[in-house]
């Protein structure tokens, strides 16, 4: 992990890795202690990011609409131009739909988020742990951003279970052009880190990167790439 420290902009980011790399080593749950912030800042870290009027968001892994939700108790709505939501549980879906019935620059698609418009397997529980594949399973829709949205975009956010790296791959060419401040998920796998991690600097070397982690256990460790 040498190499992922050095490409981390900040000493608090590399801190926060070599935190992560201990607990893993060790099983020992307080060094996520040790390095958590609060989740009130989870996504939209001012620390890190600040966000300029007229956004256009790719909400990968939209859940109930509690992302949007969060966005506006840090900035007004009027900061979004249109925010689109992804979520392929059914459940889900309709929860966020009530939710955020009133906000009419909000997008809502029941897809996944990948690499290619297909069909696959998908867990559908209703809950946070929905995801693909698995025994019991139903077909959903699953889109890559850079065929679903012609638009210039300026957030990439993914929290889809597992699949961040297909996501990115199928968001190749708008990362390319658009160079939107990404916002990625790291806990679903072990690899995540230096597979997430490398992939972005494979697409954009000039992004700054920075790790924040947002919960006292495993979970909630957040990947922010900007220029």
């Amino acid at each position: 992990y040498d190499s992922i420290l050095e490409e981390l902009c900040d000493n608090k980011s590399k801190y926060i890795l070599i935190s992560i790399m201990m607990a893993r080593l060790t099983n020992n749950w307080k060094y996520y202690s040790m390095c958590c912030d609060s989740r009130e800042k989870e996504y939209f870290d001012k620390e890190v990011i600040n966000l300029l009027p007229g956004q256009v968001v790719v909400d990968g892994g939209g859940y109930t609409g509690d992302t949007y939700e969060h966005f506006c108790r840090i900035y007004e709505s009027s900061h979004v131009k249109n925010w689109y939501l992804y979520e392929p549980d059914v459940l889900n879906m309709q929860k966020a739909r009530i939710n955020l019935k009133s906000e009419k620059n909000v997008v809502f698609r029941q897809a996944g988020l990948g690499e290619k418009n297909q069909y696959m397997n998908f867990v559908s529980t209703g809950t946070v742990g929905s995801k693909c594949g698995g025994e019991d399973t139903e077909s959903i829709e699953v889109v890559s951003a850079d065929t679903d949205i012609t638009e210039k975009i300026t957030l990439l956010k993914l929290d889809v279970e597992g699949m961040e790296l297909e996501a990115l791959k199928g968001a190749k060419r708008h990362i390319v052009e658009d160079s939107p401040i990404l916002v990625i998920c790291l806990y679903h796998k072990r690899e995540d880190i230096p597979e997430l991690i490398n992939y972005v600097k494979l697409l954009n070397p000039k992004y700054r990167l920075y790790i924040r982690h947002y919960s006292t256990a495993h979970w909630d460790t957040v990947l922010y790439a900007t220029l």
